[in-house]
C-alpha cells in the first residue's frame, strides 16, 4: 500500500513540474497567443503545440526514469544474488521490458495531462488582449 501512495505522490510531482515548465513556456509566448487569438485562432489550435511539448517532456522524463530503474537494478543485482545465495535461494533481478514501456507511457500521459490542465487554464487568460 505504501508503494501505491509513493506512486501517486511521484505522479503528482511529475504533473506539477511539467505543468510549471509549460506555464513558463506559455508566459514567454503570451504575445504570440494573443496575436493568434486576434486573427481568429481557436483555443484548440493554440493548445496543440503545448500538448505536443508536454507529451514530449513527459516521454523524456519516462525515459530518464527507465534509465534510472535499469541502472539501479544492474547495480544491485550482484549483492542481491549474493544475499539470496547465502540463504540457498536463486534470485536474478531483471528489468521487464513492459515496465520500461509503462514508464514511458505513464510519463507521456502525465506530461499530456499537465499540458491539458495548464493550457486550458492559461490560454483563455492569455488570449484576451
Amino acid at each position: 500500500e505504501l508503494g501505491w501512495w509513493l506512486l501517486l505522490l511521484l505522479g503528482l510531482t511529475v504533473v506539477f513540474v511539467a505543468g510549471n515548465t509549460l506555464r513558463l513556456e506559455l508566459h514567454e509566448r503570451r504575445r504570440e497567443i494573443a496575436l493568434i487569438a486576434l486573427i481568429g485562432g481557436t483555443e484548440r489550435y493554440m493548445l496543440r503545440p503545448l500538448l505536443y511539448d508536454g507529451t514530449m517532456t513527459g516521454l523524456l522524463g519516462g525515459a530518464v526514469a527507465s534509465i534510472l530503474v535499469a541502472t539501479a537494478v544492474a547495480v544491485t543485482a550482484g549483492p542481491i544474488e549474493q544475499f539470496a545465495s547465502s540463504y540457498g535461494a536463486a534470485i536474478s533481478p531483471q528489468v521487464d521490458p513492459t515496465v520500461i514501456g509503462l514508464l514511458l507511457a505513464a510519463g507521456a500521459f502525465l506530461g499530456w495531462l499537465s499540458a491539458q490542465a495548464i493550457g486550458r487554464f492559461y490560454i483563455g487568460r492569455l488570449s484576451t488582449p
